[in-house]
């Protein structure tokens, strides 16, 4: 695994290429980040550069047609995958702080859900619940 693979740990390293006009090099990070499971951060970096390619007036038509598709499809997929109205986070850790068994099981679940959607918090949450042992079942909800 290359020193890039993990985006949440490189995007600052990531983003210092793009910043300096290596967008090629930035671009390779990013797109080695999707490839490796970054759920959310690497697309919308790709469509900000990929927009800025098709804005680009020196850019020729056909050229910015199609990174004018590419910075659509990736804002449509952050779009898509992004939480707008809740914060599971938040919700999970006043679930959590009750103490009662019930908001435990909430807090997990939520917790889980975030964990899902790439919140490495909730993945730290999560499996040092499960790790200490600070929970006595687990919940298993089939949908």
């Amino acid at each position: 695994m290359s020193s890039f693979d993990h985006i949440s740990f490189n995007k600052v390293l990531i983003k210092i290429p793009g910043d300096r006009g290596e967008m090629a090099l930035a671009t390779t990070y990013f797109e080695t980040a999707v490839r490796n499971g970054s759920p959310f951060e690497a697309y919308y970096y790709l469509a900000e550069i990929h927009s800025a390619s098709a804005s680009n007036s020196g850019m020729p038509a056909h050229v910015a047609s199609s990174s004018c598709a590419m910075a659509v499809s990736f804002y449509k997929h952050v779009a898509e995958r992004g939480v707008w109205e809740e914060d599971l986070l938040r919700d999970a850790e006043i679930a959590w702080m009750t103490g009662a068994d019930a908001g435990k099981d909430i807090a997990m679940l939520k917790w889980w859900v975030a964990a899902e959607r790439g919140y490495e918090i909730a993945q730290n949450n999560l499996a040092y619940v499960l790790d200490q042992g600070l929970i006595q079942t687990i919940l298993i909800y089939a949908f």
